[in-house]
């Protein structure tokens, strides 16, 4: 385990927990400003209160397994642009991502049921992080290209796209676009001949 406060105030920079701690101390990365990134133990089922308040993490993935976010757990962290969760809807304390950057996105998976709209909201109320987005996986270049050429591609806005796709001069049709959404205006380079 690591223990309540343990690493308060360090200049400790990242952070990889391994998969035999099983439980994590309250306060244990508190005001350890210089903290750029943070991976959880597999199995882990509890982020306690005040866990990571007042870091420099800019991401953070929270594993499938936790079921609870606590009290201000990233509450201050300035520099925390995203969060992404992967698994069930957890139980998420007041203010947790309170005071964090402007422009914070909190991500949840958008094929599970517990991430329901009435749960999203009560978040957007008690959480602090008003941005929350229902996403997919990611899809390689040659997923997206073959969905792309078969026309198959309609969930758009509910997938992150990575940066440095490009569509080939293979592909001659892309699915309509029916979320009102422009996923390419300055996105991505588009080949001449696509219909």
């Amino acid at each position: 385990s690591i223990g309540n406060y343990a690493f308060f105030g360090t200049s400790i920079t990242e952070v990889n927990i391994p998969d035999s701690v099983t439980e994590l101390g309250e306060g244990a990365f508190y005001e350890a400003s210089e903290l750029k990134t943070i991976t959880f133990p597999a199995g882990i089922t509890e982020i306690p209160a005040r866990f990571l308040r007042f870091t420099g993490l800019t991401s953070v993935t929270i594993p499938a397994t936790v079921t609870s976010v606590g009290l201000v757990a990233f509450c201050g962290s300035l520099d925390l642009e995203e969060i992404f969760f992967e698994g069930d809807a957890p139980e998420i304390g007041e203010g947790a991502f309170d005071y964090c950057n402007d422009n914070l996105t909190v991500y949840y998976p958008v094929d599970n049921e517990t991430w329901t709209d009435a749960v999203v909201e009560e978040y957007k109320t008690n959480s602090g992080a008003e941005n929350w987005v229902a996403y997919s996986e990611p899809m390689s270049q040659s997923d997206l290209e073959t969905a792309l050429s078969r026309g198959a591609y309609t969930l758009a806005e509910k997938v992150i796209l990575t940066s440095d796709m490009t569509i080939t001069n293979d592909i001659k049709y892309i699915g309509v676009n029916d979320h009102e959404v422009d996923l390419f205006e300055g996105q991505y380079v588009v080949p001449n001949g696509i219909a």
